[in-house]
């Protein structure tokens, strides 16, 4: 009756406040473990954000050292086309200066061959002149001899 309905109501009103207190409980235990969950987040944030930065810090770097190393690469590739019109020049320089010599050595050889042909003609034509002199003077002693006779 109404004793029973005054029990029930505050059975009710203590099963409802109990349930209320279970739901505090529980709404503070989940704002804590929110809490906790966007405290961990931030931290994950924050060391991704670091993260990121040394990355993007480290791939600052590397393109840095990329086009530090792709000038030094145009720079010997430079070098290396000087040095091979260099080293063409060389050669044909080396190669003309072959075709020089040869053709001096073969003057030479000429001029030799000349000089050996013209001293062995001298020493013919002195040796002509010799037997001439030879004659001459015999000529000139039967000259003397025929005038001595007369």
């Amino acid at each position: 009756t109404l004793k029973e309905l005054n029990d029930a109501a505050e059975k009710w009103k203590n099963d409802a406040q109990e349930q209320v207190e279970a739901a505090q409980k529980e709404t503070t235990e989940l704002r804590e473990r929110l809490s906790d969950s966007h405290k961990r987040l931030a931290e994950a944030l924050q060391e991704s954000v670091r993260h990121k930065e040394a990355a993007d810090g480290e791939v600052a770097s590397a393109r840095h050292k990329m086009r530090d190393l792709e000038d030094k690469a145009d720079d010997l590739s430079k070098q290396v086309e000087e040095a091979e019109g260099r080293a063409r020049t060389a050669l044909a320089d080396a190669k003309k200066n072959e075709a020089d010599a040869r053709e001096a050595q073969e003057r030479y050889e000429r001029e030799l061959e000349l000089h050996a042909a013209a001293a062995k003609r001298v020493r013919e034509v002195e040796g002509a002149a010799r037997g001439r002199e030879g004659n001459v003077t015999r000529l000139e002693e039967e000259l003397s001899d025929v005038k001595e006779e007369l």
